[in-house]
């Protein structure tokens, strides 16, 4: 989770500034007290890293201050749009899902059991449309899944309706217009 680090600092001129850095990048600047950061490890790679606070006083002279920490593989988060529980589905249902990982999102796959009815590779969003033809109707669900390329994945199932819907016809031999003469 994104942890709030809060830091105190004074001396005999005032602060004027107070750094985050992990790993000796600069990732925060707050001048003004109270001073609080915001870690967040979806934005940090899983594994050891070093956390470096560096206050700035008026005078211009800096002191820092050392911790090591470590951030643990974490699963992408989905964001998914266009399709919720309460979604009837009596023609087509356009969605989106957006996966935010720690590192690159490998892929991300919308389907139900062996069917795939999208899928992407080598990035964070997917567009996709479901048909209700593909689906019988009553209750039902599909998986989405995103990967990333450190192998951590994420697995969402969204439960939604089907409409039932009328059988479909098709008609050959017959076109519009035809003068039918005899057989046909």
């Amino acid at each position: 989770e994104a942890q709030t680090i809060t830091v105190e600092a004074g001396g005999q001129t005032d602060i004027t500034g107070i750094e985050l850095l992990v790993d000796n990048t600069v990732l925060a600047t707050d001048t003004e007290a109270p001073y609080e950061f915001t870690l967040d490890p979806f934005s940090i790679s899983p594994g050891g890293h070093v956390l470096t606070l560096r206050a700035t006083n008026a005078g211009g002279q800096s002191a820092t201050v050392d911790s090591a920490f470590a951030v643990a593989m974490l699963p992408p988060q989905l964001a998914i749009s266009g399709l919720t529980p309460e979604t009837v589905l009596s023609d087509t249902v356009s969605g989106n899902v957006l996966a935010i990982g720690q590192s690159s999102i490998a892929s991300i796959t919308v389907g139900s059991g062996e069917d795939v009815y999208a899928e992407i590779a080598d990035t964070d969003t997917l567009d996709f449309t479901l048909d209700a033809v593909d689906f019988a109707p009553g209750t039902t669900s599909v998986d989405i899944t995103a990967v990333d390329t450190n192998g951590a994945a994420t697995t969402e199932s969204v439960s939604f309706a089907v409409s039932a819907l009328p059988p479909t016809l098709e008609i050959t031999g017959l076109v519009a217009d035809d003068v039918i003469t005899g057989d046909t």
